[in-house]
């Protein structure tokens, strides 16, 4: 089977997915109340969930004319993906961790911490 799909330079278009209904049933109680016959009934109870799961598949052609515009193009996506690795600097993250609460170690029966050395580069408050 051919399909055909024609779509202008740079708009996304679903071409397939797939979807899928669950129904999950699970059975919730208190260990051994219950399990006794009849009064059991009350330390149990039955959860039915609906689960929708759809996977979908967007494709978004671009008309590139020469190598160098792909190669441009390849880096500019490669830059995007990028997304927990490098979510914060290292100085948002110290910034964070200078404005935490600090506990009195004496109260918990700790020696107090050493004063700690900045890093080479960065500039502490």
């Amino acid at each position: 089977m051919k399909y055909v799909v024609v779509v202008p330079d740079g708009q996304p278009v679903v071409i397939g997915g797939m979807m899928k209904n669950q129904k999950l049933q699970s059975d919730s109680k208190i260990p051994i109340l219950g399990d006794i016959p009849i009064l059991g009934m009350a330390f149990k109870r039955k959860i039915t969930d609906n689960v929708k799961t759809e996977l979908l598949i967007f494709l978004t052609p671009h008309i590139v004319r020469d190598p160098i515009q792909l190669a441009e193009m390849t880096q500019k996506e490669r830059g995007a993906q990028e997304m927990v690795p490098k979510s914060f600097s290292e100085q948002e993250l110290d910034k964070f961790i200078d404005g935490l609460p600090v506990k009195d170690p004496s109260k918990i029966g700790m020696p107090p911490p050493e004063p700690s050395k900045p890093k080479p580069g960065l500039k502490r408050r």
